[in-house]
């Protein structure tokens, strides 16, 4: 679902799981998120359509409410080392078929937080 047509609090959502796609409209896509207001769960995905410098624009804009409510974001960028640092704070997942992996950004101590699709 593109996320400027979603509807995030439809009673239909509740206990649910809603795939959205993002784009670089981060600050609409982040006040919709933190407008939701019922239990759902939420998947973004970015295509690898932010640099950088929006993705971590967008992590600050998130309410922690909000970073409870998301269970992965899938490329978000093109493949760092900041999914090293990110993945400490939210859930990333790549898609495998359009980014190469590196298993060292995805171990973080004992467990990984990095999602593979």
């Amino acid at each position: 679902t593109n996320f400027e047509f979603a509807e995030l609090n439809k009673k239909s959502f509740i206990n649910k799981t809603v795939k959205i796609k993002g784009s670089k409209n981060i600050e609409a896509l982040a006040e919709k998120i933190n407008s939701v207001s019922i239990n759902v769960k939420l998947r973004i995905d970015f295509n690898s359509k932010l640099t950088v410098e929006e993705f971590d624009r967008f992590l600050t804009l998130l309410s922690e409410q909000s970073f409870s409510r998301i269970e992965y974001i899938e490329d978000p960028t093109s493949m760092t080392e900041n999914w090293k640092n990110w993945n400490q704070r939210v859930k990333l997942a790549y898609d495998f078929q359009s980014l190469p992996y590196n298993p060292e950004w995805a171990a973080l101590k004992s467990s990984s937080r990095l999602v593979k699709r």
